[in-house]
């Protein structure tokens, strides 16, 4: 019920144009905040985080980071647009920026790559995943 209700709620337009002060929110300043630590995440993966980032649990992957997936039934407007769009509004400043297969969303070291695949005759149908990662921090430049 929990998953079906997020799965609404995160669908809706208006979820989508919330910026700040839902649970949504509140899970991507907790991954931004975890890409900020040395080692990145050590405390999120300590607690065992399980974020709802998508419809799914995102998970802390073998790279280092978190992988979010949402797939199976997705309605039109969930893309993978609206998704980074919904990201960076939860974080003042960030950017957006765009390469042959992601949207990507940067917040200091906060980097999230968001994808979408497949198409609704495709018998798994769309899936758009983020892609949650730390980039290295920068290195000091010495004059």
């Amino acid at each position: 019920m929990k998953i079906l209700l997020a799965a609404m709620l995160l669908s809706s337009p208006a979820a989508a144009q919330t910026g700040s002060g839902d649970d949504y929110c509140r899970d991507v300043r907790r991954l931004a905040r975890g890409a900020e630590e040395t080692p990145p995440f050590r405390s999120l993966q300590a607690r065992g985080l399980r974020s709802r980032l998508l419809a799914y649990a995102c998970r802390f992957n073998s790279l280092g980071g978190y992988s979010c997936v949402w797939a199976i039934r997705l309605p039109r407007d969930l893309t993978r647009e609206s998704v980074a769009r919904r990201i960076q509004a939860c974080l003042p400043g960030a950017t957006l920026d765009t390469d042959r297969n992601y949207l990507i969303v940067r917040s200091g070291r906060f980097v999230a790559r968001v994808a979408e695949d497949g198409t609704e005759r495709s018998h798994v149908g769309r899936t758009v995943t983020a892609y949650i990662v730390a980039e290295a921090a920068p290195r000091p430049n010495p004059r």
